[in-house]
């Protein structure tokens, strides 16, 4: 996969997150749908859309309103204002799950007379990222990457091949997914979900089966160094690699060979692994899942200094395809404040203290991909 290629760097300039509630609660289906109610992680509180005009806000569906508020946030960070050269890549597992539903069930309901036009145009893919194009005027090209749970890091690594081919100047870069009934059913019947509706606590209970779906959007504006932009410490992303695993599943994994996939990524911005002062794990409090990233976890201790630190973040969001942006995200914010941000747990180093200038992401979706990047100064 050409992910695994990916050594070239870009400049973050500004970060953007739209998280759920800190607890999940139970999600209940719509009252004509024979569905279960269950738990998620649900972004209950609408999302801050000042910075768009209100008649796009109105056609907007609950992804796009969740990625272009992301990418808002992204935005504001900087006192530039990208126009001209500014591409959009998204990555979406499921992409607009409850506009689709809508536009679905209308048609099913009715027998298909009275079709909805406005739900079938936010019910494709690639409409969130259309809409971040049209809310902020980027003219740049735009993408979509659907590719399960490395959608998103694909789309890192199709924003940063953009800017270094010299396409584009600026990219805004995310990924966004949506919870909906019908994933808590289906991940239910799969057994990929629990029931109980309490917080997750990922690598600490390694015997503990299924995970809570959540949503969310995580978004970073990105320059190459072509770009004009203000002087100053801007973290530097690098080291985007995605691929599937040689042999799927936890039992077989190879953590040696994780530790160098690992350090390769740390390399390419001219760090050792003992230089890295946060590795942010994709962990997701499935016990098989924990169990892989704990075997990782030990093989890298004769690597990393003492007071490292390993950390997650899904429990703040639950598991969607494209969390791997909220991880993205929290690690630039962690290194260009120098500090953890309150949305990720540690596991494995000091609590506080200790200014972080190098974060390593490592993810191992549904145990079939893994991929990494690093962020620094």
């Amino acid at each position: 996969m050409g992910a695994e290629r990916g050594s070239a760097s870009v400049r973050v300039l500004g970060t953007g997150l739209v998280l759920g509630d800190t607890q999940p609660v139970m999600l209940e289906p719509p009252a004509d749908i024979a569905l279960k109610r269950g738990p998620a992680y649900v972004c209950a509180t609408a999302p801050d859309l000042r910075a768009v005009t209100p008649g796009l806000v109105r056609r907007l569906g609950r992804s796009q309103r969740m990625m272009v508020a992301a990418a808002a946030q992204a935005i504001a960070a900087t006192a530039l204002e990208p126009k001209d050269m500014v591409s959009v890549a998204i990555g979406t597992g499921l992409g607009m799950v409850a506009d689709t539903v809508d536009f679905l069930e209308n048609m099913i309901r009715l027998d298909e007379r009275e079709p909805r036009p406005a739900k079938f145009i936010n019910s494709v893919h690639n409409s969130a990222a259309a809409n971040v194009a049209i809310a902020f005027g980027f003219t740049g090209e735009n993408r979509t990457i659907i590719h399960e749970g490395i959608s998103f890091e694909l789309a890192l690594w199709q924003a940063i091949r953009s800017l270094q081919s010299g396409r584009s100047l600026f990219a805004l870069v995310g990924g966004v997914d949506e919870v909906s009934p019908y994933i808590v059913n289906v991940g239910r019947e799969k057994g990929f979900w629990r029931d109980a509706c309490e917080k997750l606590k990922p690598m600490t209970r390694p015997r503990t089966r299924g995970t809570l779906p959540g949503e969310g959007a995580g978004a970073l504006l990105v320059c190459s160094d072509r770009a004009r932009i203000p002087a100053g410490s801007w973290p530097i992303i690098s080291g985007v690699r995605a691929r599937p695993l040689g042999v799927p599943g936890a039992r077989r994994l190879d953590a040696s060979a994780e530790v160098e996939f690992i350090g390769a990524s740390a390399a390419s911005a001219g760090r050792k692994l003992e230089d890295v002062d946060l590795f942010l794990f994709g962990a997701n409090g499935d016990g098989a899942a924990d169990r892989a990233y704990i075997k990782v976890a030990r093989a890298l201790e004769p690597y990393i200094r003492r007071d490292a630190r390993i950390g997650t973040f899904k429990g703040a969001c639950g598991e969607f395809h494209a969390a791997g942006a909220i991880g993205a995200a929290l690690a630039a914010q962690a290194v260009r404040d120098g500090a953890l941000p309150a949305q990720i747990d540690v596991v494995r180093g000091p609590q506080k203290g200790g200014r972080i200038s190098t974060a390593v992401v490592y993810s191992l979706p549904q145990l079939a991909y893994h991929s990494v990047c690093t962020v620094a100064l």
